[in-house]
Parts: structure tokens; C-alpha cells; sequence
């Protein structure tokens, strides 16, 4: 059996999502923001968690290996002998949040720091993780594995995606008007 993300979810979700975004008195380059935020998320979803394949008993992978020592993997994946596996592995990990650290403080007002960007960051990651694991351990068989470096970084990436926005902020307040950008060029 095969779970994936369909299209008819993704337009409820993005429905759901954008029928919010109207309700809340916003402007028309405010509401625009959310168009790639929106196409951003259901590519994060689908990347970390879709397709799942449950397999029959009898043709299920074993669980692999999860990694809880931290920088493990990566001194693994620099070993490789194949090429390109360090840049995939690492530049995934590293571009799979950087959008969402720039995205999460440019559309919510709360999220105004590093600090605050940081945790956000931490807790989207563990969370994607987490999930991975758990999803593992309900279907019995090989599926996504926990890896630290993961968490790693992707709370890097996101990192780096907040300081492009706030390098950033003085061109995006000249081009939409939001008002907590304010503090953000300080």
C-alpha cells in the first residue's frame, strides 16, 4: 500500500490555509506572501514525509539504524567514495528549512528574533523527526530513520533563511508594508 500526498489534500489544505489568511484584515501584497509560503509547505510535506509504503510481511525492509551521536552521519557521508553525496545529504538538510526561516518571520509578528527563530527552528525539526521516527515504529518496517545531524542541519538552514531575511528587510519594507519588519532592522 502506498500513502502519498494527493492533489485533492493539498488544495483542501491550501484552501483551509488561504480562506484564514482572507478572513484576517490584510492587504493585497500581505495575502500574496502566502502564495510560496503555501507551495513551500506542501513541498516540505511531501519531502519529509510522503510516499509511505507499507509493504506486505513478507517484503518489508528491516528498520535501519538511527543516529543519536551527534556529526556520526556526516563524517560518514564525507567518507563516501560516491560523488555528489556529501553535497545531497548536506545541502538538502541544510535547504530543506531555509525557506521556512525566512518565511515564519517575514508572516508572523511573535518570531522577531534570533533567539525566538532559533527555537522555532529546533521545534519544527525535532518535530519533522519525531514524526519520521514514530512513523517507523507504527508500520514496522524501514521508512524514515532519526538522525540528529539531520536536526542538526536543518536548524542551520533555517538559521541561515532568518538572517537572509533580515538582511533583506530593507528591501522587502520598501516593496510591502508589515509593520513588525520594524524591529527586525535594528
Amino acid at each position: 500500500m502506498l500513502i502519498d500526498l494527493k492533489p485533492l489534500y493539498m488544495i483542501v489544505i491550501v484552501l483551509t490555509y488561504m480562506g484564514f489568511v482572507f478572513w484576517k484584515n490584510k492587504s493585497w501584497m500581505q495575502r500574496a506572501l502566502h502564495f510560496p509560503f503555501i507551495a513551500y509547505i506542501m513541498m516540505l510535506l511531501k519531502e519529509t514525509f510522503f510516499p509511505i509504503k507499507i509493504l506486505p510481511p513478507e517484503y518489508a525492509i528491516p528498520i535501519g539504524l538511527n543516529n543519536f551521536v551527534p556529526f556520526e552521519s556526516i563524517m560518514r557521508i564525507f567518507g563516501s567514495e560516491v560523488p555528489g553525496v556529501a553535497l545531497l545529504q548536506i545541502g538538502g538538510n541544510l535547504l530543506l528549512l531555509l525557506p521556512l526561516g525566512f518565511y515564519v518571520s517575514l508572516l508572523w509578528r511573535k518570531v522577531n528574533s534570533a533567539s525566538k527563530a532559533f527555537l522555532v527552528g529546533i521545534g519544527v525539526s525535532l518535530f519533522i523527526e519525531c514524526l519520521q521516527f514514530i512513523l517507523t515504529k507504527m508500520i514496522g518496517q524501514d521508512y524514515r530513520r532519526f538522525d540528529i545531524d539531520d536536526l542538526f542541519l536543518n536548524v542551520m538552514g533555517y538559521m541561515v533563511g532568518y538572517f537572509i531575511l533580515k538582511l533583506s528587510v530593507p528591501v522587502i519594507k520598501t516593496l510591502v508594508h508589515v509593520d513588525h519588519l520594524k524591529r527586525m532592522s535594528r
